[in-house]
């Protein structure tokens, strides 16, 4: 973000529009989940999710600290693509 600030606006709309080609657009397109609406979403305890992930048979969040996980991943893990 520094960066930015010493760039001229142009420049900026520049930067941007290659961090978008290079694919970071994605990252801001998904949706992200905490635990609390993906235990929701599942319909389980947070206990039961805990031992799940434990165990190894929950996708891992996307981002660990604070967890996060991407919509996208929730409904592949229901469709048991992963």
């Amino acid at each position: 973000m520094a960066m930015l600030k010493m760039l001229s606006l142009q420049k900026q709309k520049n930067y941007v529009n290659k961090l978008i080609t290079k694919g970071f657009a994605n990252m801001i397109e998904h949706k992200y989940l905490t635990l609390d609406e993906v235990v929701a979403m599942l319909k389980v305890s947070r206990n039961w999710f805990y031992k799940m992930r434990k165990a190894g048979k929950f996708v891992k969040p996307a981002i660990e600290r604070p967890m996060r996980w991407r919509l996208d991943q929730i409904n592949n893990f229901l469709d048991g693509a992963e």
